[in-house]
Order: C-alpha cells, then structure tokens, then sequence
C-alpha cells in the first residue's frame, strides 16, 4: 500500500512514509493534491472498500498542516 501511495507524485503520506518495522503501524492518512478526499473515499466506498476521511479527533493537526483545503485526509486501516 505505502509503495503505491508513494509512487503517485500528486499523493502525500501524513506521517511516515516507509513500512520500517517499529516506525508505524498499520494505518495509514494521505491527501491527493487534485482529488478532494471526501470523493476518494465516496469512490471506493462505491466498491465496498471502508476508508474514512476527516480529521480523526486531530482537528489542530489537519488545520496547522493546512489540510483542511483537501476536505480532511483519507485513512486507510489495515488491521484486519
């Protein structure tokens, strides 16, 4: 997931980008630069995949990153 996520240049991956062992976990936040995230997960819910978009009790975090402007950032969980 992080390798595809890092290979479109118009995605950034909040936090850290690497799968390193003890650096993460398994989940994942991201904004695409030309697609508002609300649409991302309208589109993939459209296919039975649950990700979620906003702020995730971060408010502070997603203002000060000024990623309110993408309509929040997409998250992807992938525990179980």
């Amino acid at each position: 997931m992080l390798s595809f996520l890092n290979s479109v240049k118009e995605i950034k991956i909040i936090g850290e980008t690497t799968a390193k062992s003890g650096n993460r976990v398994p989940t994942i936040s991201f904004i695409h630069e030309k697609i508002n995230s609300p649409d991302i997960v309208a589109e993939m819910d459209k296919e039975n995949i649950g990700i979620r978009v906003w702020d995730f009790y971060a408010k502070k975090l997603v203002h000060d990153l000024d990623q309110e402007k993408h309509g929040g950032v997409v998250r992807v969980s992938l525990v179980h």
